[in-house]
């Protein structure tokens, strides 16, 4: 598998060093709905997985860490600085007979990439365009009962008690954002039946985590990483940007609220290549 590296102008987040610490605390929160997925996903320590979106490297040396044999990770992201920050964390860790890390875009995946029995995808569909099409070119990389795997938010869905207006305003921004792209932050909730439109036999779940204590930083670190992005849509100004993030602090991240985190929607789809679709 060739490293290629690829723009990402419609991805919202930071990318690198910049983003490595609100990626861990990330991988930190939503962990737990990572597992349900595997779980769900019936993983086997000598499958051959493909990782899409390696990010700081979190997910893929956990996974990388439950294999044994012949398993094996493939460690695939558009941007080279994530590469090589995936690359650091598989180093650090040990695993570096376990992984391949691959400078990609998901989308320009060839025959000659492969099969694997599991594709793992966390946090990423909503960022991509013809996702329909991705999704039908990702089931050719699957092998007989291979299994495509999401974990993806339903950005909406996000919430605090007490009720924050900052909280509010920020999602609208986000979905404002997408929409501008021509993407949907939302779309979570229709990735069950565009697996089954591609001949995936489907199982969904949903997850939510409350996040309380530090962790509930995560917010206003990634306010503080999507917001110069959503300034240059002049969706918000640079000054109505800082009153939003201290607003975030107040109501939120330095009160007793609980923070609901997006609601995660959890979908495998099981390949089976004698199946007649």
């Amino acid at each position: 598998m060739k490293n290629e590296t690829q723009s990402h102008s419609s991805y919202i987040a930071s990318t690198g060093k910049k983003a490595a610490e609100r990626l861990a605390l990330q991988h930190k929160v939503f962990k737990p709905g990572t597992d349900i997925l595997l779980t769900m996903s019936n993983f086997q320590p000598e499958m051959r997985v493909l990782v899409i979106g390696s990010g700081g490297g979190d997910e893929t040396c956990m996974i990388a860490k439950k294999l044994t044999g012949s398993g094996h990770v493939i460690a695939l992201d558009k941007s080279e600085e994530q590469t090589k920050q995936t690359q650091q964390a598989v180093n650090k860790a040990g695993l570096t007979s376990r992984v391949s890390c691959v400078t990609k875009a998901v989308e320009s995946l060839t025959p000659e990439d492969g099969k694997f029995d599991l594709i793992l995808c966390r946090f990423i569909l909503p960022h991509l365009h013809n996702l329909s099409q991705t999704i039908g070119m990702l089931t050719t990389h699957l092998e007989d009962n291979g299994v495509l795997a999401s974990q993806e938010p339903i950005v909406s869905e996000c919430w605090s008690t007490p009720d924050s207006p900052a909280l509010t305003q920020y999602l609208n921004l986000m979905l404002a954002f997408a929409a501008k792209k021509g993407l949907d932050f939302d779309m979570a909730k229709h990735i069950p039946n565009l697996f089954r439109q591609h001949g995936l036999i489907t199982a969904t779940d949903t997850w939510q985590p409350v996040v309380q204590g530090p962790d509930k930083y995560m917010l206003t670190m990634s306010a503080e990483e999507f917001l110069p992005t959503i300034i240059q849509e002049k969706l918000i100004t640079p000054s109505e940007a800082d009153t939003l993030i201290e607003a975030l602090n107040q109501e939120v991240v330095e009160s007793d609220a609980k923070l609901y985190q997006c609601n995660n929607v959890l979908t495998v789809g099981a390949y089976n290549a004698d199946k007649d679709y």
